[in-house]
């Protein structure tokens, strides 16, 4: 497993700083496309996430509705804003009332948006985790596990 040397969680700063004091254009997946997405679907996006981060709630239809406003899948692109309010929501639960389903939940989906490959991760407990294919190493990822 790599690390990334920079937060990728945390890259708009990072592109804006070597964008105009080096002229630096990031041509990775997740910026490609970024560069693609037009300022309403961004605007939906954030609407979203906002929800997450707020309620620390999401039934499966939002994450329906979140994920077709992304092109590529998760597998190909990582999908760093909607694995930080999963991240988020899954600390909540875990550190307030100690829900398992719900931390489970939300684990899940965070590993999912880095462009996890798993199965059995089962929310009532139990089962196997097989990682089919590893994804986008951050530095709260341990937490994760």
């Amino acid at each position: 497993m790599t690390w990334c040397y920079h937060d990728p969680t945390n890259r708009v700063d990072l592109q804006k700083s070597l964008l105009e004091n080096w002229g630096f254009k990031c041509t990775c997946p997740v910026c490609t496309e970024e560069g693609f997405t037009g300022k309403d679907i961004k605007a939906q996006r954030n609407k979203h996430i906002a929800i997450l981060n707020s309620t620390h709630k999401a039934e499966d239809t939002l994450f329906g509705q979140l994920n077709q406003l992304y092109g590529p899948p998760a597998k190909e692109v990582p999908r760093f804003e909607v694995y930080l309010a999963c991240y988020k929501a899954a600390m909540y639960w875990l550190l307030s009332e100690f829900n398992l389903t719900l931390v489970l939940r939300f684990t899940k989906k965070a590993l999912e948006a880095l462009g996890f490959e798993i199965e059995g991760i089962n929310e009532s407990g139990g089962g196997k985790l097989v990682v089919r294919k590893r994804g986008v190493a951050v530095p709260e990822l341990p937490r994760l596990w």
